[in-house]
């Protein structure tokens, strides 16, 4: 950034948003230099290829001119686009899923970790985990992967023969809770060219307990309890009564 100009910016990790820079003013022919970075999503499942479409718009408090008097807005809009590839490569990687047992009440943390491994023989580029939350279960942050649309999505970048990458995010249980119990949440690896996708998909069940607080369920009998109980007591009544009678004499 230059010229005074200052920025504002979606969060680290957003997948929305935009970057808004403004300056104090600009001279005749003065140039302002705007440099950001940014890191597109994963591709969609099974996509080998992409394209990424970017707009920028500059607005001015005053009103643009040509000589003449023509309004001139035509030129204040740009696009580029910038497209990437995935290339389908002969090596097996796999996928494990590690989260808690529970039992986890309604509106707790969920810590989950997915490991992907290569176990060769090529080096892996291009691959991604894939994580779509079943009900009752929303995200809630990560260092090493992106959110959106329900979906949790962990870039894999280059792995070596041998060697094995973590992806850590949390997720949090819906109170009340009204998803399925046990609650399970499964990861699945797309990998172009894997040689064996039978180690390509991971789940961790965790088992879902009530609210503190929430009151117990009271026992109920069974309907031989109810007669049982129902012979007990008209035999304490007759007791009762038959001694009452010798007492009375």
């Amino acid at each position: 950034m230059d010229q005074g100009g200052t920025c504002t910016q979606p969060a680290v990790g957003a997948t929305n948003g935009s970057v808004v820079c403004t300056f104090p003013g600009l001279a005749k022919d003065q140039v302002a230099t705007i440099t950001f970075r940014m890191k597109a999503l994963s591709l969609p499942a099974g996509a080998e290829s992409g394209t990424v479409f970017h707009k920028a718009v500059v607005s001015v408090r005053e009103t643009e001119f040509l000589r003449g008097g023509q309004d001139v807005v035509v030129n204040n809009t740009t696009y580029d686009q910038t497209s990437t590839k995935r290339n389908a490569i002969a090596t097996d990687l796999s996928i494990t899923k590690n989260g808690p047992d529970g039992p986890l009440a309604p509106g707790a943390d969920v810590d989950y970790v997915l490991t992907v491994r290569n176990l060769g023989p090529l080096t892996s580029q291009g691959a991604q985990a894939i994580d779509v939350l079943p009900a009752g279960l929303s995200f809630v942050s990560s260092t090493d992967c992106t959110f959106a649309s329900g979906t949790v999505n962990c870039t894999v970048g280059e792995l070596a023969p041998g060697a094995s990458r973590d992806f850590r995010f949390k997720a949090r249980l819906a109170s009340p809770y009204e998803g399925a119990s046990p609650l399970v949440n499964t990861a699945t690896l797309d990998a172009p060219g894997d040689t064996d996708p039978g180690n390509n998909s991971a789940s961790k069940s965790t088992r879902i307990g009530s609210t503190p607080g929430d009151a117990a369920p009271i026992p109920t009998l069974s309907q031989w309890g109810l007669i049982v109980l129902s012979c007990l007591l008209g035999l304490l009544a007759l007791r009762q009564s038959t001694t009452g009678r010798w007492r009375g004499r």
